[in-house]
This record gives C-alpha cells, sequence and structure tokens, in this order.
C-alpha cells in the first residue's frame, strides 16, 4: 500500500500508513519503513525521509540493511541518530552490519590512499632519475 502511495506521489498518505497500522494493533516492520524512506528519497522529501528513517529505529525494526546504508551513504548524519535510537535486536543487527560495512570501507579507502602515495612517491622517484640521467647524457655531449 506504501509503494503504491508513493507510486502515485501521494505522501501525505504514504506518511500516514504506519500510523494506521499502530492503530489497528499492527507493527510496521523494517520492509514498511524502508519503502517508505525510499519513496520519500525518490521523491526528494528527505526531510521526511530522515524523520522516518529515525522513528523507525526509534519504534523497534529499524529499515532494511540496504536501504539504510543508502541513506547513510548520502546522509552521513543519520547513521549517529539512528545508533542511539536503536533498541529493538534487529535494528542493532543491522547497525552493526552497517558498522562492519562502514569500517571496512574506511580501512580500504585509507589503504588505498596508502597504495596511491607510495605509487605516486615511487613515481618521482623514478622521474627524478630519469631526469637526472637526461640532464647527465646532455652534459657529456
Amino acid at each position: 500500500m506504501i509503494y503504491i502511495a508513493v507510486a502515485l506521489y501521494r505522501y501525505s498518505e504514504a506518511l500516514s500508513i504506519p500510523q494506521q497500522m499502530k492503530n489497528c494493533r499492527i507493527k510496521p516492520d523494517a520492509r514498511t519503513y524502508g519503502t517508505l524512506v525510499s519513496g520519500l528519497l525518490k521523491g526528494g522529501d528527505t526531510e521526511h525521509a530522515c524523520a522516518i528513517l529515525v522513528a523507525a529505529f526509534s519504534d523497534g525494526p529499524g529499515v532494511e540493511y540496504d536501504t539504510f546504508l543508502r541513506v547513510c551513504r548520502q546522509f552521513p548524519e543519520m547513521y549517529q541518530k539512528c545508533r542511539e535510537r536503536a533498541w529493538h535486536v534487529d535494528a542493532k543487527g543491522v547497525i552493526q552490519r552497517a558498522t562492519a560495512c562502514f569500517s571496512k570501507s574506511q580501512h580500504s579507502q585509507a589503504h588505498g590512499n596508502q597504495q596511491q602515495l607510495q605509487h605516486t612517491s615511487q613515481h618521482r622517484y623514478n622521474n627524478s632519475n630519469f631526469n637526472s640521467g637526461v640532464a647527465l647524457r646532455h652534459r657529456k655531449q
């Protein structure tokens, strides 16, 4: 139902669905919140999308892992906000997976930067040796 409301650009309807579910004693799950967040982001409503994301972690299940990563890459401050509010076992699992992913990407990025620096230094060294060799050859002639 959320997917249809978002696809038809009926954002106010989509935003009301989690509360309607709660009124019927149905707990919105991670997919419910994730679909809503993704739809709002596609529609350009980042303010509501971020508010729903935080509410999803405050209410319990959070959102699906891939949705959480996508949002946190776009809005890094959301990671900490959601991390502070996560209490449900599923939400904590999403946070832990994301933490591992971000740690791994920061490590590989730092490692890549280190390799780039080593490559650049080696390239400069090789070029300086080449240039000094060229200068020596010109002097001999």
